[in-house]
């Protein structure tokens, strides 16, 4: 099983692009403590509506819980012309671990509207033998155009 499930700060500003398969995208890094002296950096790719919602009612240091999976890639360094070796999480889910007018007060953006209602998770299923069906992900076209990237 991949899951992955994060909660720290946004360390970028969003940005919502539009793929050229029409999808929206957005990248951005979640700064999550492992010790009082260790903060990692994870990269995090959201698509189609949560990419809009994270776009719309997150900013650059707002607290964030985001549940996805790991995705790993590689690309040459151009300059070392070596294989480098990534890792980032394809957000499925995201949630508000506070309330959203105070993370855009702090922030100094106004929220526009209500705050996104993020819907419940589904009851589970359970198939004819009496197991827990996994639920289906939606698969992720390897076309996807993410623009500048920084690497």
């Amino acid at each position: 099983m991949n899951k992955a499930i994060l909660m720290g700060n946004i360390a970028n500003d969003i940005e919502l692009r539009q793929a050229q398969s029409g999808n929206l995208v957005t990248r951005f890094r979640v700064a999550c403590r492992r010790s009082q002296e260790e903060t990692d950096f994870i990269t995090c790719t959201a698509i189609g509506k949560t990419a809009e919602l994270i776009s719309k009612h997150f900013v650059k240091g707002s607290r964030i819980l985001v549940e996805g999976s790991i995705k790993a890639g590689s690309y040459d360094d151009k300059q070392t012309g070596k294989k480098v070796y990534t890792f980032e999480v394809w957000v499925s889910s995201v949630d508000f671990p506070e309330k959203t007018q105070k993370t855009h007060a702090q922030s100094g953006a106004q929220p526009q509207g209500q705050p996104a209602q993020v819907p419940p998770a589904p009851a589970p299923a359970y198939n004819q033998q009496g197991y827990q069906q996994q639920p289906s992900y939606q698969s992720f076209p390897q076309d996807y155009d993410y623009g500048d990237l920084p690497y």
